[in-house]
């Protein structure tokens, strides 16, 4: 065997073997469009996966039946989508370190602003780790895939699996696993670290993470406070829904209050955090929210609610927004909480809904007894000044209280 050859063995063949070995390998598998994979042992065509999809009352968690034209659209593990093509370097010439782009355009230097809070900066965070994570191209390196779903469903919660989703329930009560310290509750610490788990990087000798939904929470103390946040209030809805109806299953506890919470993070992020950002009346104008008390029924099912590969890795890192990723995020997601049908809400629920706010959430949540009515502005005593958590109205989940069946 002459160097050549031992050459493409060794740095071609073998790591590709090797991938393909590997449990992460099903990462970078590129989705059929013609024939979606359900199960690790069965394979459905596509017009078959389209009438099971038409049954599902609660969204999956890898994003599979969202669209039911096209189930496989914006799923987890698919590749991004892009509005010009990628630029990879094969003239031969280098493009400039990124690194040092960001370092002319934006040169570190500390700015006090007066203006916003850090939580609008975490909670941007969230919105940004919910639609998008990359995995490294090592397959394809001008494509890019993300890991988690295109859709607002809080997959950094509830994971972007059924096994990740399994991992970290409870199975009673429709209640996701925590353990109480100091008489609050918090996510369950992560017994074994493993790699790329963004802990076992990060973590110091004797440091625990949390074992939740996404472990890019432990990335920072304040993006793990936002999961810490919506954690508690998934298990308070829950408390809540089963208290008002004692005979429901675990299954549907679970389901009702992820529907809840998912829809609290929808109406937050863009009726409470976007407007800051893009200009309440620009958001009017463009359609991308609408001033109404009624359902919101503008579902399109021929709009790719695929996130863009330039939302996910420049436009987000720019106050995390991009308008047209965030228009079809919503125009293009079946189970959007402003639609009406089977799906959604009563129209009561939905008029509820509308009420919440992250500063609620934290009033419920964090044991805190004032707080800012708008959490993403600083407060100040004249238009955002501190309230009692009791004026800052909550979600009346007695609308939620199924009435009792008369026995025939």
């Amino acid at each position: 065997m002459d160097n050549k050859h031992l050459y493409l063995m060794v740095f071609v063949l073998l790591p590709v073997v090797v991938l393909s070995q590997c449990p992460f390998a099903a990462q970078f598998k590129e989705i059929d469009r013609n024939h979606v994979q359900q199960s690790d042992k069965m394979e459905v065509p596509l017009e078959d996966s389209v009438r099971s999809c038409s049954k599902l009352k609660y969204r999956s968690y890898n994003g599979y039946c969202n669209n039911l034209k096209v189930p496989t659209r914006g799923m987890a593990y698919s590749y991004y989508a892009r509005l010009i093509p990628s630029d990879d370097s094969r003239n031969q010439s280098a493009l400039p370190l990124p690194k040092m782009i960001s370092e002319k355009l934006y040169p570190s230097k500390p700015i006090i602003d007066k203006d916003y809070s850090l939580a609008s900066m975490q909670y941007g965070q969230v919105v940004a780790h919910d639609i998008s994570d990359r995995i490294m191209p090592l397959l394809n390196g001008n494509k890019q895939k993300t890991t988690v779903t295109s859709y607002l469903d809080l997959s950094v919660i509830y994971g972007n699996n059924k096994e990740v989703a399994d991992h970290i329930r409870v199975f009673k009560e429709g209640l996701l696993k925590t353990e109480m310290r100091n008489g609050q509750e918090f996510p369950k610490l992560l017994k074994k670290p493993t790699i790329g788990d963004n802990c076992s990087d990060m973590r110091e000798p004797g440091e625990s993470c949390y074992d939740v939904g996404d472990t890019r929470a432990n990335q920072n103390p304040q993006l793990a406070m936002m999961h810490i946040l919506f954690i508690r209030e998934h298990n308070r809805i829950a408390r809540k829904l089963l208290q008002l109806n004692p005979n429901w299953t675990d299954e549907k506890v679970y389901q009702e209050a992820r529907k809840i919470n998912i829809a609290q993070h929808q109406h937050i992020a863009f009726y409470q955090y976007l407007p800051i950002v893009l200009g309440r009346k620009n958001m009017l104008e463009k359609k991308i929210i609408y001033d109404a008390d009624g359902y919101i029924d503008d579902y399109n099912e021929d709009v790719d609610a695929t996130a863009l590969d330039e939302h996910g890795n420049a436009a987000f890192r720019y106050y995390h927004t991009q308008i047209a990723g965030h228009l079809n995020t919503r125009v293009g997601d079946r189970y959007w909480y402003e639609h009406s049908g089977e799906l959604g809400f009563t129209l009561e629920q939905l008029n509820e809904i509308r009420k919440s706010s992250l500063s609620k959430i934290l009033c419920e949540n964090a044991n805190i007894t004032k707080i800012q009515k708008d959490i993403f502005h600083l407060p100040n005593s004249e238009t955002n000044r501190e309230t009692n958590c009791e004026e800052i109205p909550a979600v009346n989940l007695m609308l939620w209280k199924e009435p009792k069946r008369e026995n025939s």
